[in-house]
């Protein structure tokens, strides 16, 4: 019997044995699997050193014998004839054989699994592909050194530069204050226990902007440690409050299960089982021992119970074959099972039986099943995540009309359903209907309403034309139901941001109406004290052109050079606070022109925070023409009392000349009325000086220019009228007679009262020289007369 389990052992099981010297480690024997997995002949491979020639784990030592490692179900690397390396799943055991230390090695080739598990990283590789695609950033932190690194769409979403190293607490420190903690522990989850993690975060960019974001994390686990969190980060801030977030994949599969036990029976042609090992015991849950005598179809499923009939015939016919079954467990459980069986000869070479290797594939066809439903669920994950990048692109310009969105939405959306062939679809929304060019009444339909502000606009279907089984949802895939429900949400906001824009347009167009039309000027500056905003009387009052202005400092440009530095100092407080002397006032200060004049200005500024720095809006008003009106009337004052103590001093002297020359021409109308006459004559002139004395205080008036040589002419005559004998001589040169000056009601009279303090003291034949010059843009005047002062 020995002999015959030996041969059929190394014969027929589809595992991989070495039987080795424990002590040498020298190849004692090796079945044909081993021998077809390594390429050796058993003449080439039988004796050699294992150590040496076949294993690859790279110790010069035996894990086994030399170092007490564990040798069970170990994944490890076996090397061919031909130098080929090939991946195994190992198991290793010290066993006597007839009184020899041996070490029993079976092993299986996976070869296939591995290249199973590289497809699975390319169709990983693709959803990553398909993610830079629908602007998702990527990240790694390495947990033995905590080092940081980004993809390039991550320095994007953070709005930092390319290729600058960002340690792991100033990431962290991207987030909202009070969303920090939460993101902390979930990465000390992550590295601890290796616990992956998927947030919706607040997240404030290096620029200021404030968004919302998803950070997803994978741990990357190696020997039961964390050595890697890979994870992904995401602008979700449009779409935070209305779009079912996208689910991401599910990418962490399991390995598939390595080296499987296999199970041993011997059973007559009956099916009688005359002997087990305990790997098959443990395949059904059942001691080995007591498999015995039992009969080998009480644990096969009775759908197969034909199906053993038939092998076992094939045994009789003295063929072996290798088949799969389902066996039950004895908690009820079906195991799925692939046998290789030879036939079993007595000693007179008829079929007694047969021997069977019994492995247990039950797990291998579960993760096959899963990894066949990760796939599919992956390419249509990708073919979702592609269409709603497509639909993005279309929607980045508002300016786009609704009617061509929706048009080229459809058959977009139609195309990454599973029956792609057979959907159709339609999109009613704000009074336009659009539908796909094969559309009619599907035999089953997705809808999704589409909400505006709050008020239902409008409605997407995409459905199939003909019956299909039933899947998540109907015939339909839960990543169908949720791209519908995403073309909704991104329809939902394309059209508020139309409608935001516009509005906006409106508002500036007021705004600009506004500004552009108001006498005041309007100026913005930012936390730089640079302008942003110039408005058309800014232009005029200043002279500075917008273009000449925009982005310039306004201090060194308009304010007084005699106030420029109190300027500074005020708006360096200013800019750490947002308050100052001056804000929400109104001052009157000094300006500077583009010509370098000065002129007066009220200056009413209000503060306001921009991207967390502080800037100012000023409105100011020339008040040139305001503070002049002022300085008249304060003349016209001082103008009025001088006047008031010239009336008086000279109508004192008016009157008591009339009064005089009255009583003279009394006293001498009867002797010489030509002398009479005369003083008549004196006597009306004063009388019209003081009418105009008496005029110039009844009125105030405003100051006139005066050709200052044909008013002193013109006072000069008059007085010499009022005076008889009186001789007033005015010099001039030709070109002074246009000649201006300011004037006002005094200047008149000044001359008068110089010209009637000469004639006093002059004598009987008073002469008056008035000599008038220019100079330095100034007219300078000399009066003098022939009396003794």
């Amino acid at each position: 019997m020995t002999r015959i389990l030996q041969g059929f052992l190394f014969d027929s099981l589809e595992t991989g044995i070495f039987i080795l010297d424990a002590k040498t480690r020298a190849i004692i024997d090796l079945n044909e699997t081993a021998i077809k997995i390594t390429g050796f002949p058993r003449n080439e491979i039988v004796g050699v050193n294992c150590l040496q020639d076949i294993c690859l784990h790279g110790e010069s030592k035996c894990p086994l014998t030399d170092l007490g490692k564990s040798m069970d179900q170990v994944e490890t690397v076996l090397s061919t004839k031909d130098g080929r390396s090939i991946p195994i799943i190992k198991t290793a055991k010290r066993i006597e054989i007839d009184g020899r230390d041996c070490i029993i090695e079976s092993f299986i080739d996976i070869t296939e699994q591995k290249k199973l598990e590289a497809a699975l990283r390319k169709s990983e590789a693709a959803l990553n592909e398909a993610g830079r695609m629908a602007k998702v950033g990527g990240w790694e932190i390495n947990t033995a050194d905590m080092e940081v690194t980004w993809t390039d769409e991550t320095y994007n979403i953070h709005e930092v530069q390319r290729g600058q190293k960002v340690p792991i607490d100033n990431a962290i420190d991207f987030f909202h204050p009070d969303d920090r903690e939460c993101l902390r522990s979930a990465i000390q989850q992550a590295i601890e226990q290796g616990e992956r993690y998927d947030l919706e975060l607040r997240f404030i960019t290096a620029k200021g902007n404030e968004l919302w974001v998803q950070t997803a994390c994978t741990p990357e686990i190696s020997d039961g440690k964390t050595t890697r969190l890979i994870g992904t980060i995401q602008d979700i801030t449009e779409r935070k409050k209305t779009e079912i977030a996208l689910k991401k994949s599910e990418e962490q599969h399991r390995r598939l299960i390595e080296g499987l036990p296999e199970g041993v029976i011997i059973g007559d042609i009956d099916e009688r089982i005359s002997l087990a090992n305990k790997a098959m015991g443990d395949i059904l849950g059942i001691a080995s021992e007591d498999l015995v005598g039992q009969n080998l179809l009480d644990f096969v499923d009775p759908r197969y119970a034909s199906k053993i009939k038939s092998q076992t015939k094939q045994r009789t016919e003295g063929r072996s074959s290798a088949y799969t079954i389902q066996m039950i467990h004895t908690n009820g459980e079906n195991r799925d099972v692939r046998i290789s069986a030879i036939p079993l000869m007595d000693e007179n070479g008829i079929v007694a039986g047969a021997v069977g290797v019994i492995s247990d594939i039950t797990e291998q066809k579960k993760m096959e099943k899963e990894l066949r439903a990760t796939y599919y669920q992956l390419q249509e994950r990708l073919k979702e995540i592609k269409a709603i990048a497509a639909i993005s692109d279309l929607m980045k310009d508002i300016e786009t009309p609704l009617q061509t969105i929706l048009t080229e939405i459809l058959p977009i959306a139609c195309s990454a359903f599973h029956y792609p062939e057979i959907a159709c679809g339609r999109i009613i929304l704000n009074g336009l209907e659009v539908t796909s060019p094969n559309y009619y009444e599907p035999e089953s339909i997705i809808k999704e309403e589409i909400w505006i502000s709050g008020q239902k606009a409008g409605i997407i279907e995409i459905g199939y034309r003909e019956l299909r089984p039933e899947n998540d949802e109907g015939p339909f895939l839960k990543e169908e139901v949720s791209l519908i429900n995403q073309i909704a949400v991104d329809l939902s906001q394309f059209i508020e941001r139309q409608n935001a824009q516009r509005e906006i347009y409106e508002q500036t167009a007021k705004l600009n109406a506004v500004t552009q039309s108001m006498l005041d000027a309007i100026i913005m500056i930012d936390s730089e004290g640079l302008v942003q905003f110039w408005n058309p009387a800014a232009e005029r009052i200043f002279g500075y052109s917008q273009d000449e202005m925009l982005n310039k400092n306004l201090h060194s440009l308009i304010a007084s050079t005699r106030f420029l530095d109190a300027h500074l100092e005020g708006f360096r407080k200013f800019q750490k606070t947002g308050s100052g002397s001056a804000i929400g006032k109104t001052l009157e200060l000094v300006g500077t022109r583009k010509n370098g004049s000065e002129f007066p200005l009220d200056l009413s500024l209000t503060s306001l925070k921009i991207k967390d720095k502080w800037g100012a809006v000023g409105i100011i008003r020339d008040i040139t023409t305001r503070k002049q009106n002022e300085e008249t009337r304060l003349n016209q004052q001082k103008e009025l009392e001088i006047f008031t103590s010239l009336l008086r001093h000279d109508l004192n002297n008016d009157l008591a000349g009339i009064v005089g020359s009255l009583e003279i021409v009394q006293m001498t109308m009867a002797e010489d009325p030509s002398e009479a006459q005369q003083f008549l004559d004196s006597s009306l002139a004063l009388t019209n000086r003081m009418t105009k004395l008496l005029s110039a205080v009844s009125r105030i008036q405003d100051p006139d220019d005066e050709f200052i040589v044909k008013m002193v002419r013109k006072v000069a005559k008059l007085s010499a009228d009022t005076k008889s004998g009186l001789e007033i001589q005015v010099k001039a040169a030709e070109e002074l007679e246009e000649l201006r000056v300011l004037g006002g009601r005094l200047l008149p009279m000044v001359f008068e009262n110089l010209f009637r303090n000469a004639v006093q003291h002059a004598g009987e034949a008073p002469t008056i020289t008035v000599e008038i010059s220019a100079k330095d843009n100034q007219a300078h005047i000399v009066v003098s007369d022939n009396g003794p002062g």
